[in-house]
């Protein structure tokens, strides 16, 4: 009768020893949380309502510049697509009425 094959695997130890591979098998401290079915990524919250709507303000022109781009980009036989693009525009040059409204009664 003859021997059994050693099928053990080699152990591996990087040049920083095992510590750094089990360093390296940690996974890293996630950005954004997973809440039962709403993920929540860490973002710097405004501190107040005024640096938020200043926020808002400061985004809402490259929203109404991306809507129109993608209206100019629908053909016209896309009737319900351009009218969904249309509202859109409308609804954050609105918004940003809304805001400008705001920030100038505080």
């Amino acid at each position: 009768m003859g021997r059994e094959p050693n099928l053990s695997l080699p152990r591996y130890h990087p040049v920083d020893g095992p510590s750094d591979l089990a360093r390296r098998a940690r996974p890293a401290t996630p950005t954004c949380l997973l809440v039962g079915r709403a993920i929540i990524c860490h973002m710097p919250a405004p501190t107040n309502e005024r640096h938020a709507l200043e926020r808002e303000r400061d985004e809402l022109p490259t929203h109404v510049a991306n809507y129109q781009r993608e209206l100019d980009a629908t053909p016209q036989e896309h009737k319900e697509r351009r009218e969904r693009r249309e509202w859109q525009i409308r609804r954050a040059r609105k918004r940003m009425a809304e805001i400008e409204a705001k920030l100038a009664g505080s």
